[in-house]
């Protein structure tokens, strides 16, 4: 927060995300947080089921954006053998 007081109290916090070729993410929720997945590199599938048991997938290639929504189980998979992905993700609570 030294470096960007403005998100002290503000309940945002963000990742890295590296997925080694091949890798998957497996199933989770987030129960307190919309997710939001911005992708630098590589190629990542990315599903979410809603609430009425729906799979939604899409396949993302450096430079789209996902939005997770909050308390839904969702899931990360990069199908590529030999190149790995990378991800920055938010989260607001």
């Amino acid at each position: 927060m030294a470096e960007f007081p403005a998100l002290n109290g503000q309940s945002v916090s963000i990742d890295v995300l590296y997925f080694p070729a091949g890798s998957i993410n497996p199933p989770h929720t987030r129960v307190r947080a919309t997710g939001f997945l911005f992708l630098l590199q590589g190629t990542l599938q990315v599903g979410l089921i809603d609430t009425t048991n729906k799979l939604y997938t899409q396949t993302l290639q450096a430079g789209d954006m996902f939005v997770f929504p909050k308390g839904l189980v969702h899931y990360q998979y990069n199908p590529d053998a030999q190149t790995p992905a990378l991800a920055i993700a938010t989260f607001g609570s």
